[in-house]
């Protein structure tokens, strides 16, 4: 039971009064509601009437705030307004009231209601997706601006949110929300919002820069959603709806029967593509990618011809089939060398069979046994010891020789190194021209967190 059904259920009076300025409805719609539940609306104090509770608005004028007081010392009980908003809503009937806003084409009282956190989000989401834009964006008008910032603070997963005020502002917040709700309902309803798209520079002409975009990347996306945006024809929609896991079978041979290249290429980097459409792919002009990116398990690799073999050596999904490949041919067992999906009991095995004329692509996989690492360190090979540098199974006794060095080709690659001393990071640190490689070192960003770079 609620604060306002307790005070309710042991006064004996049935008027209430609203001090201060309300939002979010409408007196109107405050009176009415009451009235079905035999209790008086009032907004200016009588003092010829007794009242059951004080509705108290944040916004209160300075006789508003006095009087407040005053009925306080009275013993007339108050209630903020933001409780008898979640008193109102929950006293609705929420189809009924999606029914009158459906008739009336209400925007105007969809907007003041999106504003209510008191709304639950199975309410809220079916009230935005009545919401009318027109022909504005989503921070071109005042109430496309509140609505937009509505749907970002209610469904942006930040936790503690230092520059909060900026973040709900912001589009990019709509973009973060796209590409990491795991709601399907949050996702689908995304999709009425306005087109909005940030520009991207030519190297990044395939990420995301549309909203719908972001959308059509995430996996939680419900088959309504992808109908949706399989439906609006958009050849970049298509490309990255291709790399996402959650699309059918039909809706992937959807896409490769109207698809462009792009879209064919991330075809291959679909986690779950269909093996009907694997088989098409093979048979066309992209196999090559397709061999390097997809899971390749025993039925497929009855597919592929011996000589495309080589595509799958640098491929780290060959789990399954690794045994059924190593050993037939030489060039490929020199290309699978490189390839992480060995284990040190692969990689000792080849060593075995090719011996130092293998030691090249070894020297770079970080499964290679240290033992072996040792071994090429001692080949004295410049290009086998710029390997070792960047290889973060190299023995800590070896990268520490190599730091003591000082060579500037050396450094590039031990400077993104993981398995490098403290001491180096330090070093390193104030050389600017290695900071590019160091960003790429975890050990390094992580050991920054919290300390400046000098």
């Amino acid at each position: 039971m609620s604060k306002i059904e307790d005070i309710l259920k042991t006064s004996n009076s049935k008027n209430i009064l609203f001090l201060g300025k309300i939002i979010s409805l409408t007196p109107k719609e405050i009176k009415i509601f009451l009235e079905k539940r035999g209790l008086n609306f009032y907004q200016e104090y009588e003092k010829d009437k007794d009242y059951a509770f004080v509705v108290l608005s944040s916004l209160l004028n300075p006789y508003e705030e006095e009087l407040s007081y005053e009925l306080y010392n009275k013993g007339i009980k108050d209630v903020k307004l933001d409780e008898f908003e979640a008193y109102y809503i929950a006293n609705l009937n929420p189809n009924s009231l999606l029914m009158s806003i459906k008739l009336k084409k209400d925007t105007n009282r969809v907007k003041r209601l999106l504003s209510l956190s008191s709304l639950d989000n199975e309410l809220y989401i079916k009230l935005f997706k009545l919401y009318n834009w027109g022909k504005d964006g989503l921070f071109d008008t005042d109430d496309n601006r509140d609505v937009t910032i509505s749907f970002i603070k209610r469904f942006l997963q930040r936790g503690e949110r230092s520059n909060h005020n900026e973040i709900v502002h912001s589009p990019a917040s709509l973009f973060e929300i796209a590409l990491t709700s795991q709601d399907e309902d949050i996702l689908e309803a995304m999709l009425k919002f306005p087109k909005y798209e940030v520009r991207s520079r030519g190297k990044e002409e395939w990420k995301p820069r549309e909203l719908r975009e972001f959308i059509a990347t995430n996996p939680n996306i419900n088959s309504n959603t992808v109908k949706f945006l399989l439906n609006l024809r958009d050849n970049r929609i298509d490309a990255l709806l291709a790399l996402n896991s959650k699309i059918k079978p039909n809706e992937q041979e959807t896409i490769l029967n109207r698809a462009t290249n792009q879209a064919k290429i991330n075809l291959t980097k679909n986690s779950n593509l269909d093996d009907k459409i694997f088989k098409i792919l093979l048979e066309g002009e992209i196999k090559e990618e397709l061999l390097k990116n997809q899971n390749i398990t025993k039925k497929r690799l009855n597919l592929i011809e011996a000589k495309d073999l080589i595509y799958l050596a640098t491929n780290p999904n060959i789990i399954d089939i690794i045994d059924d490949i190593i050993f037939k041919y030489d060039d490929v067992d020199f290309a699978l060398a490189t390839n992480s999906a060995l284990n040190k009991e692969h990689l000792q095995s080849l060593y075995s069979r090719y011996n130092d004329k293998i030691a090249m692509p070894l020297s770079i996989n970080q499964n290679t046994p240290k033992e072996l690492l040792n071994h090429f360190f001692c080949l004295d090979n410049w290009e086998i010891t710029l390997n070792l540098a960047s290889n973060p199974n190299t023995p800590a006794e070896i990268l520490d020789k190599l730091c003591q060095m000082d060579n500037r080709e050396l450094n590039i690659k031990l400077a993104s190194n993981e398995s490098i001393s403290d001491e180096y990071l330090e070093i390193f640190k104030v050389d600017t021209t290695l900071l590019r490689e160091l960003s790429k070192n975890k050990k390094f960003l992580k050991k920054m967190e919290n300390k400046p770079i000098i």
